[in-house]
């Protein structure tokens, strides 16, 4: 239940929470989040050369290893 609570305590509504089994939320759910901090913060990025290095991208995925 630790990773329960953490997602409890940033906020995530709990009805949501069981979502979270699923990898493949983690990696819908969080970068658009990740985003929005980082465009918060004033930093300019260009998103168009952002990428997802894990089995759910194999092409990039090979390219990092």
């Amino acid at each position: 239940m630790y990773q329960w609570n953490i997602l409890k305590s940033s906020n995530i509504d709990e009805a949501e929470l069981p979502a979270f089994r699923d990898p493949v939320h983690w990696l819908n759910y969080l970068p658009p989040l990740g985003k929005q901090d980082i465009a918060y913060m004033g930093c300019g990025v260009d998103w168009r050369r952002s990428f997802i290095t894990t089995d759910h991208n194999p092409y990039y995925d090979a390219f990092v290893r």
